[in-house]
């Protein structure tokens, strides 16, 4: 006859934990009674049928309630076959929000901040110059640099773009389309856009021009780019027209001379 009075040994793993919602989670069940042996086993979670009669080491996935954000607890009962029980194993397991689901703070999403309600992944958005025209400018032209920019994030935005210029004389110069300093740029989700930059070489120096994006919906969103370039003083066209007519009109000189020379001689 065989005496059992201790109850069945047991222990859950569950991964991953925290998890996303609407992932799925996966318990690993470790349990042994060395006397009678194990009979049953449940698993009760609040967002999950009850598993009962669960094989030793067996995987089993449960998955997690669609854009929740909650920590449930779940408990472990077992029995042996003497109906010794063991009540004593429980945990929790945290959920937070999937990318997409609504939320009013960063701690309900899981890998995503909350913007614009939304959990969404999201970072400043992108600037940079293409140009369109040499580095160096001679006084007097007219040029023009094109402005790539995108939104960084999965929902509208406007991005504001400022111009300013080092030294400060350059921002006269230099506008935007209508001729304005800042301008407001509508971008869908991911979208991307280019602007024309015009400016003026008006004085011979190194000048820096200035662009910062910041986010009308984000306000702790923004970035910013530079571009320099170099002013030179225009060269004058006569000088190289005008050195080949002193070259002819000496060439016909030279001739003059020689014919007087030989009537001379004759």
């Amino acid at each position: 006859m065989i005496i059992d009075t201790t109850p069945p040994q047991v222990s859950i793993e569950i991964t991953p934990n925290p998890v996303e919602s609407f992932k799925n989670i996966r318990l690993q069940i470790n349990y042994s009674d060395e006397v009678s042996g194990c009979n049953t086993i449940d698993i009760k979670i609040p967002f999950a049928n009850c598993l009962t009669k669960i094989s030793e080491g067996i995987l089993y996935e449960v998955t997690t309630p669609y854009c929740t954000a909650h920590t449930y607890e779940y408990k472990v009962h077992a029995t042996d076959h003497m109906d010794n029980t063991n009540s004593s194993v429980e945990g929790t397991i945290t959920v937070n929000k999937a990318d997409g689901c609504d939320c009013i703070s960063n701690t309900e999403c899981m890998n995503t901040p909350c913007v614009l309600g939304k959990c969404m992944k999201a970072k400043d958005s992108s600037l940079k110059f293409y140009l369109s025209n040499p580095e160096t400018i001679e006084t007097g032209n007219h040029w023009t640099l094109i402005l790539w920019l995108k939104n960084n994030i999965d929902t509208e935005d406007t991005i504001r773009l400022e111009l300013t210029g080092i030294p400060e004389k350059v921002e006269y110069w230099s506008s935007f389309e209508n001729n304005k300093k800042n301008i407001d740029i509508r971008l869908g989700p991911q979208e991307e856009k280019f602007t024309i930059i015009k400016l003026f070489a008006g004085k011979v120096g190194t000048y820096r021009l200035h662009i910062v994006g910041k986010s009308l919906s984000v306000p702790t969103y923004s970035n910013h780019t530079t571009k320099q370039r170099n002013i030179v003083e225009k060269k004058d066209p006569e000088v190289f027209s005008r050195t080949p007519g002193l070259n002819t009109i000496s060439y016909i000189i030279a001739i003059l001379i020689s014919l007087i020379v030989i009537q001379k001689r004759k």
